[in-house]
Parts: structure tokens; C-alpha cells; sequence
């Protein structure tokens, strides 16, 4: 019984949808009673970069844009601010799927780096026009950090 491309699709958006819900009850976990320092990374937006260069077909725009606002509504941030930067930068990334597959890991990491300094830079300035409280700047540069760090790490995983 062969499996055709639409099953198959459907089951990785399903997968995808199961990890973000997964992701989003893990990250309202109680962990400590101490408020840290560091913000933890964005594997949402690690796994949806890595997926999109991957398998652009398995991550649909949609899908993408609901689990996001729905995560700016979760983390209290600005409805759809985060989310609509998160798909600008998945579509820069969509666009140049086909090159990065052929090139080096190293060479795709610095491109999905430098997407998640411009999601994270783009969010901050439209929040910053728009006169909207913000977190400070070294939390948001240190989750920016870590998200770029831990990469590697989702695409071995999710390889």
C-alpha cells in the first residue's frame, strides 16, 4: 500500500503541530521558583527554520502563522508582531531552500543566523515605533544567541 505525497504532507503538519503544542507545554512547565537571567532559545523558530530549508513543503505558511500568533498570545507579546516576522523570515529562507541544501552546514548556519538576528531586530523596531513595552535588550539578545546557538542541535534531532 503506497503512501501518496498528501498523506504524507498531512502527517508531517500533524508532526509539526504536535511539536509546537509539545513545546509550548514544556515552556509553561514550573522549572525553578527563582526568575533567571537567561531566556531560553526559540526552538520553535529553530525548528521552523530547519524544517523550511529542509522540507519547505512539510511547513505550510498557514500553519506557520497560526502556531505563531498563537505563541505571541502565550508569551505575552505583541499580537502578530513576532509571528509576521517569523514568516517574513521563513519566506527569505523558502527562497533560497534550493541553494542552501547544496551548500556547506556551516554556510546555512550563518544564513538561518543571520534570519534570526533579523526576526528578532525586526520585532524590536516595530515594537519600539509602535511605543510598545519591551523586554530588555540583553534578555532578548541573549535568546537570540541561544537560539542561533542551539541550531546545530534541532537539525541533528530533527534530521
Amino acid at each position: 500500500m503506497a503512501e501518496t505525497v498528501e498523506e504524507r504532507r498531512g502527517l508531517y503538519w500533524f508532526i509539526y503541530f504536535g511539536i509546537a503544542m509539545a513545546l509550548f507545554f514544556l515552556n509553561f512547565l514550573p522549572q525553578q521558583m527563582q526568575p533567571t537571567r537567561l531566556a531560553p532559545p526559540d526552538i520553535l523558530l529553530a525548528l521552523t527554520l530547519a524544517w523550511t530549508i529542509r522540507r519547505p513543503e512539510f511547513v505550510p505558511l498557514a500553519l506557520v502563522a497560526v502556531l505563531f500568533l498563537m505563541a505571541d498570545l502565550l508569551y505575552h507579546r505583541p499580537p502578530g508582531v513576532f509571528a509576521a516576522a517569523t514568516i517574513i523570515g521563513l519566506e527569505f529562507l523558502r527562497s533560497r531552500a534550493q541553494d542552501m541544501r547544496r551548500a556547506a552546514f556551516a554556510i546555512e548556519w550563518i544564513v538561518v543566523g543571520v534570519t534570526i538576528i533579523g526576526v528578532f531586530a525586526l520585532t524590536r523596531i516595530i515594537t519600539g515605533l509602535a511605543l510598545v513595552a519591551q523586554p530588555p535588550l540583553g534578555l532578548s539578545l541573549v535568546q537570540m544567541a541561544l537560539t542561533i546557538a542551539v541550531y546545530p542541535v534541532v537539525v541533528v534531532i530533527s534530521h
